[in-house]
C-alpha cells in the first residue's frame, strides 16, 4: 500500500510519469485500491497514448464507481484504437444496464472493409461489445430450431462403432469416412436415437480444393451460404458469434496471429453477422486438412443443445465420456443378459452402468468405487437418467456380496501421477480376481483401460479360469484403449 501511494505521489509530481504509472498499473492488480477520481481522468485525458492505455487498465482493477458515464464518453472520444479497445474491458466491469444505448449506436457505426487501416481494431471491438450486448440480453444468442432442409453432416464415432452407427441410419445416403458417418440430413431429431456417436457437424459448402490461405478460406466460409444456412435454422436477431478451430492441424499451418486475422476476415466479409468471439460463441468453424493437403471446414452448432445425456449433471477428470460409455454398451450387446444383474466394479460416476441399462434394462445394478464423491456424483446422475442403481463407498479388496452377478465390468484406472505402474499392476490383479469371484460360471466380464498390456499380464495369471472372447482395440482423442470381453469358465 505504501509503495502505491508513493507511486502516486510521483505521478502527480510528474516525475517520469510514463514509467510510473505503468509500475501502478502492474501494483494495483495485486494490490486494487480505491483511487481518486480527478487522479484517474487526469491520466485518461494525457497526451501519451502509454500513459491512457495504462490508465484503463487501472480503472478495470480499481473501479470507476458513479463516474461511469464521465469514463464511457472518454472512450467515445477517444482517438487511438489500442487505447480505445483496453477501455472496453474496464467499461465491461461496470453497470451498463443505463449506457447500453450509447454503446449500440456506436456498434452500428463500426462499418469498416479490409481497405479501413483500422479495420482490425474496430472489428475486435464489436466482438467485445457483443459481448456485453449478450450479458445484458440487447441481443440475444440465437435459438435453434433444425435443419432447414436435406444437409451434408459427419457423425464422429470411434473407430469400433462406425459400423454400428452406419447400420443404425435410416437413410441410403450415407458412408463411412475417416472422420465417422457422412450422410445427408434433414432433421437432427431424427439423430439423438442414437447414442455411440460423439458430435454432429455439418459440412461447408465448397471447400474441395482451397488451400490453408486466410483470404480464401475466409471468402469460402461467406460464399458457402453459411450465415442464410444459419439463418434457416434459427431465431433471433441473425448474429451469429464464432470461434474457429484448429487443433486438429499441423502446429506450423497457422500461427495465433493469422488465425484471428482469419476469424476477423470472416467478420469483415459477414458485414457484422458472423462475429469472431473465441470465449462466447454460438458456433465454431473447425478447420481440418484433407488426404491431399486442402482446407475443409465443418460447422459446429453450440446453439443445438443434444439431449442424448442430460443425466450428466456430474462428473469427475477421470470420467469416461457418456457417448464412449454408449459404444461399449454397444459393442457388448450381443453378450449381454436379458434382465441381468450387474455391478461395475470402478463405477465412477455412473456413466457406464446408465448406458449399459440403456441397451438391456438389468434387473438388479450396483455400482462400487472408493471414493464418496464419485458415488455422490453416481447416485445424482443415475436419479436423473430415471435407472436405479444401488451404490456402494468401499474400497476393491474389501467388497464382498452374497450373490454373484451375470456381468462385471469397469472402466479401469490407468497410470498417472498418481499412481505408478506396480500400483495399477496390483489393482489389475485384485480386479480379476474380484471379478471372477463375483461373476457367474459362463457370465461376462467388461473392461475398459488404456493400459491394456498391464492389463493382459494379469488376465494370463488367470487363465485357467476365464477365456477372452474378443479384444477391440479403440481411439479416443488420439489415445488408444482397448475392451476386453471376456467369459469366466
Amino acid at each position: 500500500m505504501k509503495n502505491i501511494q508513493t507511486l502516486i505521489e510521483a505521478i502527480k509530481n510528474h516525475q517520469d510519469t510514463r514509467a510510473m504509472v505503468t509500475l501502478l498499473k502492474d501494483a494495483v492488480k495485486e494490490n486494487p485500491i480505491e483511487l481518486e477520481t480527478d487522479f484517474i481522468f487526469n491520466l485518461l485525458k494525457n497526451d501519451d497514448n502509454k500513459i491512457r492505455k495504462n490508465a484503463a487498465v487501472i480503472v478495470r482493477c480499481c473501479g470507476l464507481e458513479d463516474h461511469e458515464q464521465e469514463f464511457i464518453e472518454l472512450f467515445l472520444k477517444e482517438e487511438n484504437w489500442i487505447v480505445k479497445n483496453e477501455m472496453i474491458e474496464a467499461i465491461k466491469t461496470f453497470s451498463l444496464k443505463d449506457h447500453l444505448l450509447q454503446l449500440e449506436e456506436f456498434y452500428q457505426s463500426l462499418n469498416t472493409t479490409l481497405e479501413d487501416p483500422n479495420w482490425r481494431h474496430k472489428e475486435e471491438m464489436k466482438g467485445r461489445l457483443m459481448e456485453i450486448f449478450h450479458y445484458y440480453g440487447s441481443v440475444k444468442h440465437p435459438q435453434f430450431i433444425d435443419l432447414s432442409k436435406k444437409t451434408k453432416v459427419i457423425l464422429t464415432t470411434l473407430n469400433t462403432n462406425r459400423e454400428l452407427v452406419f447400420d443404425k441410419l435410416e437413410t441410403k445416403n450415407k458412408k463411412m469416412t475417416s472422420m465417422g458417418i457422412l450422410l445427408l440430413a434433414d432433421s437432427v431429431r431424427d439423430l439423438e436415437k442414437i447414442r455411440d456417436y460423439n458430435e454432429l457437424l455439418l459440412v461447408l459448402k465448397g471447400f474441395k480444393e482451397i488451400s490453408f490461405d486466410i483470404d480464401a478460406i475466409a471468402k469460402q466460409v461467406i460464399n458457402s451460404g453459411l450465415v442464410e444456412q444459419l439463418n434457416q435454422m434459427h431465431k433471433g436477431d441473425g448474429l451469429y458469434s464464432f470461434r474457429i478451430e484448429t487443433s486438429s492441424l499441423k502446429k506450423d499451418t497457422f500461427k495465433n496471429d493469422e488465425i484471428k486475422r482469419l476469424g476477423l476476415r470472416i467478420q469483415t466479409l459477414s458485414e457484422g453477422k458472423l462475429i469472431n468471439n473465441a470465449s462466447d460463441y454460438d458456433i465454431e468453424l473447425r478447420l481440418r486438412e484433407t488426404p491431399k493437403g486442402f482446407c475443409q471446414v465443418f460447422l459446429k452448432l453450440y446453439t443445438y443443445h443434444d439431449p442424448r445425456f442430460e443425466y450428466r449433471k456430474h462428473a469427475l477428470a477421470t470420467s469416461m465420456q457418456p457417448y464412449v460409455a454408449a459404444s461399449i454398451a454397444d459393442l457388448i450387446l450381443p453378450f449381454v443378459t436379458p434382465k441381468a444383474k450387474v455391478i461395475d466394479l470402478c463405477c465412477g460416476s455412473g456413466t457406464l452402468l446408465i448406458e449399459r441399462d440403456h441397451i438391456e434394462p438389468c434387473k438388479f445394478l450396483m455400482g462400487i468405487d472408493v471414493f464418496n464423491e464419485a458415488i455422490k456424483m453416481a447416485k445424482e446422475n443415475s436419479e436423473l437418467a430415471g435407472v436405479n442403481i444401488h451404490f456402494v463407498q468401499r474400497d476393491l479388496n474389501r467388497f464382498t456380496h452374497a450373490h454373484q452377478f451375470d456381468e462385471v465390468m469397469a472402466n479401469l484406472p490407468i497410470q498417472s501421477a498418481n499412481k505408478d505402474r506396480k500400483s495399477i499392476e496390483t489393482l489389475y490383479m485384485q480386479f480379476m480376481k474380484k471379478a471372477i469371484e463375483l461373476t457367474v460360471p459362463e457370465g461376462f466380464i467388461f473392461v475398459h483401460t488404456s493400459d491394456t498390456e498391464i492389463f493382459k499380464k494379469a488376465m494370463r495369471f488367470y487363465k485357467d479360469q476365464i477365456e477372452l472372447i474378443d479384444e477391440k482395440k479403440m481411439t479416443i482423442r488420439r489415445g488408444r484403449s482397448a475392451l476386453f470381453i471376456i467369459q469366466v469358465k
